[in-house]
């Protein structure tokens, strides 16, 4: 203002000057009203700027889900109208833009997006096996499924889950196969059911069992299934040799079959029993087996005072080594009454030369009461090989020699014994049997 006085007093000229004074008078007044405006605008900015440099944004910076500020908008001093714009994290999608403003020292959203999570596409399905979402509301960033396979069949893969990531689902897809159950091999089972060309045993697959020797009884359960686990439902039977367990005998009683040196009594063995005193008689069976589920086929007998016979009545029969009373048992015979007797297969009946097979009471006593059973000789291929001989003539798969049938041997081929009986008769169960032996040509 001060430089514009001085030019004023520079100008100020006489009235008696140049005509044109009239002229530049009115340019310098001009020039002044301008000047003088100008200044006032200076001072009204600067003292704008100086009230909006009070309302600079101190406070943090707002906090958006999934989203950051860019880069670039990133500063010390966020003044009045500054703009941070948003961009959503990796994995996630923009739903609209979000931006906040600084006004008056404080930061408003001016534009109300949101970051939503990247989607992911429908996951493939696998043979055998589903998927279930585990891990969140829906397929998207961050989510987790899971697998897994149909009953029956077992995962194979060492992962089973997947995660939707920025490039789509984590891990490759699992495999889902059958389950398989073992056998057990066991020479005294017989396993029906197996597969075959040995093709796995799957689930749902049943096996039943039973025992290769008639003389052993199967413990456990006969029939087991392969669960969806590849398990067998239940472990596999084991075969038992059958075994009866003793009853108590009374000294009364005596006990005929009992195994040598106090063995088992297994499967298929009879008992004969008699009474060890005279004067008493067997009260129940004469003769128990041991039946295939262990236990006899009836109870033990016992002993008791005979009652008083009727005179010219007989009480029970002599018993019969390994014979039985086939017809007409009664506890007390009368006088004339008859009992027939019968041996097992193979075995020889022999009594008195009428009538063999029967007994009669004859005025309170039994006639042929000497009658027996003549057991058979058993003849096998192993007692054969062991003495290097064969049949003269062919018998098939024949065993058993009948007492008093006669039997021609003869030595195998490369053996000979110039001094050995080859006929041989069997005699109740006995037959020498001949040897030979290998020569050297």
């Amino acid at each position: 203002m001060k430089e514009v006085g001085q030019q004023r007093r520079y100008i100020n000229l006489p009235t008696n000057t140049h005509p044109c004074q009239s002229s530049l008078d009115m340019l310098h007044a001009t020039m002044k009203t301008t000047l003088l405006l100008f200044c006032s605008l200076v001072c009204v900015a600067t003292n704008a700027s100086e009230t909006d440099l009070d309302k600079v944004c101190t406070e943090p910076l707002p906090a958006v889900d999934n989203a950051e500020v860019l880069e670039e908008y990133r500063g010390d001093n966020y003044t009045h109208g500054s703009v941070l714009p948003f961009t959503c994290r990796l994995g996630y999608v923009s739903a609209g833009r979000t931006m906040y403003s600084c006004s008056n020292a404080k930061w408003v959203r001016v534009r109300k997006g949101k970051c939503v999570p990247r989607p992911c596409e429908l996951p493939e399905d696998i043979p055998n096996g589903k998927y279930d979402l585990v891990d969140g509301t829906d397929l998207v960033f961050g989510a987790t499924i899971k697998y897994t396979c149909d009953e029956g069949y077992q995962m194979m893969s060492r992962f089973h889950t997947r995660v939707c990531m920025v490039d789509g689902w984590s891990n490759s897809l699992p495999v889902c196969e059958a389950v398989a159950c073992l056998s057990e091999d066991n020479p005294s089972l017989i396993v029906r059911g197996l597969p075959e060309d040995d093709t796995p045993i799957t689930y749902g697959h049943k096996l039943q069992f039973e025992c290769a020797d008639s003389g052993m009884v199967i413990r456990g359960e006969q029939e087991v299934t392969c669960t969806s686990a590849g398990q067998w439902n239940h472990p596999f039977p084991r075969c038992e040799v059958v075994t009866c367990e003793l009853e108590r005998t009374y000294s009364s009683v005596n006990v005929r079959g009992l195994p040598a040196n106090g063995g088992p009594v297994k499967y298929g063995t009879t008992l004969y029993f008699t009474c060890a005193q005279d004067g008493m008689t067997i009260k129940g069976t004469r003769e128990v087996t041991c039946t295939s589920t262990g236990e006899w086929s009836a109870p033990f007998p016992k002993c008791e005072e005979k009652p008083p016979l009727p005179n010219g009545s007989c009480g029970p029969p002599p018993p019969v080594a390994f014979g039985s009373i086939v017809q007409g048992l009664k506890t007390v015979y009368s006088h004339d009454d008859w009992v027939k007797f019968q041996c097992p297969y193979y075995y020889i009946l022999k009594g008195r030369t009428w009538y063999p097979s029967w007994m009669r009471c004859n005025e309170g006593k039994w006639e042929n009461e000497s009658m027996k059973c003549l057991r058979p000789c058993t003849v096998t291929s192993e007692d054969m090989d062991k003495r290097n001989i064969q049949f003269q003539y062919p018998r098939g798969d024949l065993r058993y020699v009948k007492h008093d049938d006669h039997v021609t041997f003869m030595c195998k081929p490369g053996t000979m014994n110039r001094k050995a009986q080859f006929g041989q008769y069997c005699n109740n169960g006995h037959m020498d049997l001949p040897i030979c032996y290998k020569y050297n040509y």
